[in-house]
């Protein structure tokens, strides 16, 4: 053979034991090797390449181990619990840090990391919310809602969340609504002016159909009217009754004093006028 060819296959050999190191392929490493020894006993790299093929088992071995690490990262990110993730990622990290697949991994985690600080702040935002509209804070409650539009929110959530509000504010539009006839209906109460009153109960009634405050304020109007005009029968009675009294007219003083006596007036106050009518 000449010398020419025979540099070229020791080329090969060589180049073939390169590749199979690279590869990690130990068993077809050793035989290149050993090829390589036959073919060139002095060649000046077989040392190098003695314990690059030596040093193989340890490299698969700590290949095995990334695997492993880059799988644990991947159940755990799975599963949502990142500090296991967290955990096997340090390792790998440790293991390989140049890796470009602990720089993917790392950007995994962290957008999990995102996810579920974006997700508790959502949460927090939304009780917030309830807890306003329970409150009536309905502008305070909008803050919140176009915060929460700025988030991943499911439009659908959104959407129930906007529904809730407009809902809230006309039910805060209906009570200050009521609240105003109701201020109406006491000053009518109060200036005994008893039809303005029936008037604003029946426009409450027209206005909020379905509740039963349009009945208690009629009952209401009935009730004050009914007292007010026995207080003012029992009031006109007694000054009739002092004043048949006082005029000696026993028989006017009687009779009046009998419809005192159903108007449920005290009973020991009407015993006083008894006797005094007997002195008549």
């Amino acid at each position: 053979m000449d010398e020419a060819k025979r540099q070229r296959n020791i080329k090969q050999a060589e180049d073939l034991l390169v590749g199979y190191i690279r590869e990690r392929r130990k068993p077809l490493a050793e035989m290149a090797l050993e090829t390589l020894v036959e073919m060139e006993p002095g060649h000046p790299r077989l040392a190098e390449y003695r314990t690059w093929v030596a040093d193989l088992d340890q490299d698969i071995e700590r290949q095995s181990q990334i695997v492993s690490d880059v799988s644990a990262v991947r159940d755990a990110l799975a599963s949502g619990d990142l500090d296991a993730a967290r955990n096997s990622l340090g390792k790998l990290r440790t293991r390989d840090p140049s890796s470009g697949i602990v720089a993917s991994l790392t950007a995994e985690l962290e957008e999990e990391e995102r996810g579920i600080e974006e997700g508790e702040d959502i949460e927090r935002r939304k009780q917030r919310f309830d807890a306003l509209l329970e409150t009536g804070e309905a502008n305070a409650a909008e803050a919140e809602l176009e915060a929460l539009a700025q988030t991943s929110i499911p439009r659908v959530t959104l959407d129930f969340l906007r529904k809730r509000l407009d809902e809230a504010r006309k039910d805060l539009a209906a009570k200050a609504e009521l609240a105003t006839l109701e201020s109406v209906f006491r000053q009518h109460l109060k200036g005994r002016n008893w039809q303005r009153a029936r008037e604003v109960a029946h426009a409450v009634g027209e206005q909020f159909n379905g509740t039963a405050r349009a009945a208690e304020m009629f009952n209401e109007v009935t009730r004050v009217e009914s007292e007010h005009r026995r207080r003012e029968s029992v009031r006109q009675g007694i000054a009739a009754l002092d004043n048949y009294i006082a005029k000696g007219q026993r028989a006017e003083a009687e009779l009046t004093l009998q419809v005192l006596r159903r108007l449920d007036v005290d009973s020991q106050q009407l015993d006083a006028y008894e006797r005094w009518i007997s002195k008549l």
